[in-house]
């Protein structure tokens, strides 16, 4: 079965494993259907870094509007998951904190051979919240 849309591909989750999203996404790849077959890659690869490999701690998929899901990542060492699809040029993010520093990790799940990233919006949505939160500064 075919998806075409990330919430409800989102709510299939716990009804589906692993091996399914991969076939639904090599079937819409097949078939032509970039947005569904993006839809299910990206949460293929959610699904995979829910299973929390190390260093991550755990996953955490923000609710509310997107200012609203960014608040709620105040923790290192867990997967987080923006709460609105498509947010701020980003899918997922993960901040690891080690001797050296702190580093931050954004992931964008794309099956798009061309895709243009907006450093405005990813900087005033998402960076500068999180560094406050985190009492970070950039360098």
């Amino acid at each position: 079965q075919i998806v075409d849309s990330q919430f409800l591909a989102h709510l299939l989750q716990d009804r589906c494993g692993v091996e399914e999203y991969y076939n639904a996404y090599m079937h819409a790849k097949d078939t032509k259907l970039p947005s569904a077959a993006g839809c299910h890659f990206e949460e293929l690869i959610h699904r995979l870094f829910r299973k929390c490999p190390q260093p991550i701690g755990g996953s955490f998929q923000g609710v509310g509007t997107g200012v609203e899901g960014v608040a709620q990542l105040r923790k290192y060492r867990i997967y987080w998951i923006p709460s609105i699809p498509n947010f701020a040029n980003i899918d997922a993010a993960l901040f690891l904190e080690t001797e050296k520093g702190v580093s931050l990790w954004c992931f964008q799940y794309t099956i798009s051979e061309d895709y243009k990233f907006d450093p405005r919006s990813f900087r005033s949505k998402f960076l500068r919240p999180v560094c406050k939160t985190f009492e970070l500064k950039l360098e």
